[in-house]
């Protein structure tokens, strides 16, 4: 079993035999693709979460010969909700209830993601009142500080198993200085070291029916 890359990260592959010469080497990457040519050492991208079975096959005049390896692929996705709904009419003390939710696809993987980081930028018309309070979460593991001057949240899970899903909520408040057309965005933006490569998932909401001053 290959050490466990995220989705989008180039996986490399060594292939090594004994004897021969005029060696040909096939690889079926198990995602409906396949390799050939003389070059043991190839590269490959998934682009699905996913547990693969590469198979190798070395052939020549004097035979083939064939070897598989596991590899699994999985993927840190971010999915941002609000409540109210973006495109809602929201205006100056307007409640928005943001939430984070983080998963580790695929299901079937095994593996856990951590620690994982993530950075919200909230709308700079918008305030937490108590961070205490209004920033919480009923999973385990998961901290956070902030919102900083810049409204910037940075939340720190331990650790995400497999097919889990950790959810963070933060209730925001409109300000008075919102002006009437004004689109309220929040980013975030999810990432982990934990793995060989690094993956990053941006999601933002838009509210762009805001009721302020003129």
């Amino acid at each position: 079993v290959l050490p466990s890359p995220l989705l989008g990260a180039t996986v490399n592959f060594t292939v090594t035999t004994t004897g021969g010469s005029n060696v040909t080497y096939l690889f079926d990457w198990a995602d409906t693709n396949f390799s050939v040519g003389p070059s043991p050492t190839r590269n490959h991208t998934y682009n699905t979460p996913g547990v693969y079975t590469v198979i190798v096959t070395a052939s020549n005049t004097a035979g083939t010969t064939s070897a598989t390896t596991t590899v699994i692929i999985t993927s840190l996705e971010l999915d941002k909700h609000a409540d109210p709904a973006p495109g809602t009419i929201v205006g100056p003390t307007s409640i928005i209830t943001y939430s984070l939710a983080i998963t580790n696809r695929p299901n079937d993987s095994g593996l856990s993601i951590g620690p994982v980081t993530v950075v919200d930028q909230l709308p700079a018309d918008v305030y937490i009142a108590n961070p205490a309070t209004d920033i919480w979460s009923v999973d385990p593991g998961v901290t956070w500080v902030g919102p900083d001057i810049n409204n910037v949240i940075t939340l720190t899970l331990a650790s995400v198993d497999a097919d889990d899903v950790r959810t963070i909520y933060m209730r925001t408040v409109v300000t008075d200085s919102v002006t009437s057309g004004q689109i309220l965005t929040n980013t975030a933006t999810a990432s982990s070291n934990d793995q060989v490569n690094r993956t990053d998932t941006t999601n933002s909401l838009g509210f762009p029916n805001v009721l302020g001053n003129p």
